[in-house]
């Protein structure tokens, strides 16, 4: 792979794409992107706020996924052996998709609360 900096957008969407099937080798993000697509039928079933954010903050989540995934490789790659030093790196690493996670489905709760009208007395009668 050649590592070439500042190419041109055509050059850096083809290495970003190429990121993808090693991304979807993690069960976790082939689960987000399920929720993803979920997220989408939501938005695009029951357009408004809460669809849009759920939705977008479910590509977040993959986005800190794929992040995470780079540096548990990186990880790996420095050391197989196991070592406090990188074991802490790749805790921090799931920290934050943990709190992505537990955002992410406070949307979505979010939406169903307001799809199914259990919002109702809370945002809409202002």
């Amino acid at each position: 792979m050649d590592v070439k900096k500042n190419g041109n957008l055509l050059y850096a969407t083809r290495n970003a794409l190429a990121g993808f099937p090693v991304l979807l080798r993690e069960n976790a993000a082939r689960r987000e992107i399920l929720l993803i697509l979920f997220a989408l039928a939501c938005a695009i079933h029951a357009p408004g706020l809460h669809s849009f954010v759920f939705f977008a903050l479910s590509i977040v989540l993959l986005a800190i996924e794929a992040l995470n995934t780079a540096i548990e490789t990186i990880c790996d790659h420095i050391t197989a052996e196991s070592h406090p030093d990188i074991k802490a790196i790749k805790d921090v690493a799931a920290a934050g998709v943990f709190l992505m996670v537990m955002l992410t489905g406070a949307a979505g709760i979010l939406f169903l609360l307001d799809y199914f009208g259990s919002l109702g007395p809370l945002l809409h009668d202002q």
